[in-house]
């Protein structure tokens, strides 16, 4: 019987998630640059048709400036989209296709994010309220599995400190 048990709970365990968002950022910012941060879906064969979830940031380091659907990754655009902040700190992504085989199975782009880095630090993200539905509107298994980049804005002391350093190494050197 135990076995009979164990045997359905791996079962059950083993349905795929709706979807893995993963959030992407190249390098490091200096106050004043704007970073793309990319969004990346992966769709593990299921049909997917509308998907709404927020990303939450670290607002005393990045300013929201805008976000872009990648239209080239979707066989349709999508019928209703939306994204706005929903505080400021969050940033809600909603997108309903006509139908969820508008949407290509594996990994595509949904979209990147812009933001400006307004101060120092080292910016982390979150993902919140995600919901993946399928053409009916229902849920879909599980939400999703969240991988996650952060950015680095470097303190300028911490430059110039580095930048001394490496100037008395010379300076050592040819003495």
């Amino acid at each position: 019987m135990k076995k009979f048990i164990t045997i359905i709970a791996i079962l059950f365990s083993l349905q795929a998630n709706a979807g893995f968002i993963n959030l992407s950022v190249d390098g490091n910012y200096n106050k004043g640059d704007l970073i793309d941060v990319y969004l990346t879906v992966s769709n593990p064969e299921q049909d997917i048709a509308e998907i709404d979830f927020d990303v939450l940031f670290d607002d005393s380091i990045l300013e929201f400036n805008s976000f872009s659907f990648d239209y080239n990754s979707f066989e349709w655009d999508p019928l209703f989209e939306m994204v706005g902040l929903v505080g400021p700190d969050a940033l809600n992504i909603y997108a309903l296709w006509n139908f969820a085989e508008d949407l290509p199975l594996g990994d595509f782009t949904l979209g990147h994010i812009t933001f400006e880095a307004i101060s120092n630090g080292n910016a982390e993200f979150d993902i919140d309220e995600v919901f993946f539905g399928d053409f009916f509107g229902d849920s879909l298994e599980n939400s999703a599995v969240v991988n996650i980049d952060s950015v680095s804005v470097p303190e300028p002391s911490a430059l110039a400190l580095f930048a001394l350093g490496l100037f008395g190494l010379t300076r050592y050197r040819k003495s």
